[in-house]
């Protein structure tokens, strides 16, 4: 692994220079001029009239529109579009050889590839439907945005200029290439970080702005910066804004390994690191969360586009980081959880499971596969990068085991299942998750299920039909009514 010399890693930084504040300067344009519509108003426009605003060449039969589908090289219509033909009822749409479906926004998000946010917005701009009127809370936090994200941008842009020999002899040593540092716009921050302060104070910027960065903290002395010594890692949420920072300590006998602040206007229990750049690739269907921020750019510098990493910056995982992979990544179906082999990272994983997974509005694991990836103790997924080959990567992917399967064997072990209460207990609290999810993984856990219990296959899936029956909603979907009637009208589109 090479880097370059000095001089022109000196010459890289000019250059470098521009790019990153006009990149910072665009992402906060592009947040400025954020339009925000209703999105009631939005699925009121005919869906039909959506599509063919996307470019889509619609068939009309009736009730309803055919068209190939946009996803897939298809040859025989089969993208079928309801209109909104029923008061309070949006358009829907679905393709029977993809399996994918949704209202308006969903088609947009999937062709344009935006967020959910940004999908709205284009649906209003397009249709010219009035602008919704902004809140007290929202009116404070695109102000907030507006003063802080400069505020950032400047200062990525000062620890990317403090880049020394210790800065790249430490990335040689850690395994990461010039390139990645400078994709991943690795800086530094020295000990004389106090001339941060002076540098942003230079700039115009207020000490109320330094500290709703997150950068500096209020003592009775005056306002002090938070980093000294470390690695510099800009966090950007899902549009590529940067709304905070994660120092890497240099020595690993720092007491804090890394340190995580983000702006006053973000939210770090659903920061996703990683996520806009991952967003980027087409039909992302896997994607591997892990612990440590530097996990992802080793993992992308590494195995390319054979792995989707993302990092919660820390060892919570919350419903907010899977609805925020869920809202950019529309054709997700797996999520491999990949904590630290260490003791903190397994309690994380058992409270993800318990107060998370096992929810009952938890309902990404109807559409989602979960699995547990367990690591070897006192190793990360960064220095698993430097050690496995890609194909050794691959096989050690594919140890991971569903995290139903996990949970059933972590449950057995805490009841005496030679004791019929106890293992009746075990029972119900496995099939009242088993219940929980879509009907087509049933098979599979109640088997293993069986297998732990000694219960019979039999008996499982009638006691499994009753909890079935206290979850099932009455109310069938208007999305599965229309779905239903046109394969009723169309029997030639059922494949065996």
């Amino acid at each position: 692994m090479k880097f370059l010399p000095m001089w022109e890693c000196l010459m890289e930084k000019k250059r470098n220079h521009i790019l990153m504040l006009f990149s910072g300067l665009f992402t906060i344009s592009n947040f400025l001029r954020k339009i925000m519509y209703d999105k009631k108003d939005v699925l009121k426009i005919n869906l039909s009239q959506v599509a063919q605003a996307l470019g889509l060449a619609l068939e009309e039969k009736g009730t309803y529109y055919l068209c190939n589908c946009p996803f897939h090289d298809d040859k025989r219509s089969s993208f079928v579009i309801y209109d909104n033909v029923e008061k309070d009822k949006c358009g829907v749409w679905s393709c029977f050889t993809c399996g994918i479906g949704g209202d308006s926004i969903d088609l947009v998000r999937r062709i344009k590839k935006l967020t959910f946010s940004d999908s709205v917005d284009w649906i209003g701009e397009t249709f010219e439907l009035e602008k919704k009127a902004l809140t007290p809370e929202q009116i404070l936090l695109y102000k907030q945005k507006a003063e802080i994200l400069p505020v950032l941008v400047e200062a990525n842009e000062w620890f990317y200029e403090q880049r020394g020999d210790w800065f790249f002899e430490y990335l040689e040593k850690r395994g990461f290439t010039a390139d990645t540092a400078r994709q991943f716009e690795f800086g530094y921050a020295p000990n004389n970080v106090i001339e941060l302060k002076k540098h942003l104070f230079d700039k115009g910027f207020s000490e109320e702005q330094l500290v709703g960065s997150g950068l500096f903290v209020n003592r009775a002395s005056g306002i002090e910066p938070i980093y000294y010594g470390r690695l510099m890692i800009p966090l950007k949420d899902k549009t590529g804004n940067i709304v905070g920072f994660a120092g890497r300590a240099q020595s690993e006998y720092e007491k804090s390994k890394y340190i995580t602040t983000t702006a006053v206007f973000a939210k770090k229990r659903k920061l996703v690191y990683g996520l806009d750049y991952i967003r980027k690739r087409d039909h992302v269907y896997s994607v591997l969360i892990t612990e440590g921020n530097l996990d992802v750019p080793k993992l992308i510098q590494n195995y390319e586009n054979f792995v989707n990493p993302v990092s919660v910056m820390g060892a919570s995982i919350t419903k907010q980081h899977i609805k925020e992979i869920v809202s950019v990544l529309p054709d997700v179906n797996k999520i491999v959880l990949a904590l630290d082999g260490d003791v903190a990272g397994r309690g994380a994983m058992d409270k993800f499971i318990e107060k998370v997974f096992t929810a009952d509005d938890f309902y990404y694991k109807k559409f989602i596969d979960f699995y547990i990836l367990s690591l070897p103790e006192g190793k990360d997924l960064d220095n698993l990068g430097d050690e496995l080959s890609l194909k050794e990567f691959r096989q050690f992917e594919r140890t991971a085991v569903s995290i139903v399967d996990y949970l059933i064997e972590k449950l057995r072990n805490d009841y005496d299942i030679n004791d019929t209460t106890k293992n009746n207990q075990y029972v119900s609290r496995c099939l009242k998750l088993i219940a929980s999810l879509d009907e087509c993984m049933f098979k599979e856990y109640v088997e293993n299920l069986a297998e732990k219990s000694g219960y019979s296959v039999d008996r499982l899936k009638q006691e499994l039909y009753i909890y079935r029956v206290h979850q099932r909603n009455a109310v069938t979907p208007i999305y599965e009514r229309k779905v239903l009637k046109y394969l009723t009208d169309n029997p030639d589109m059922v494949t065996e």
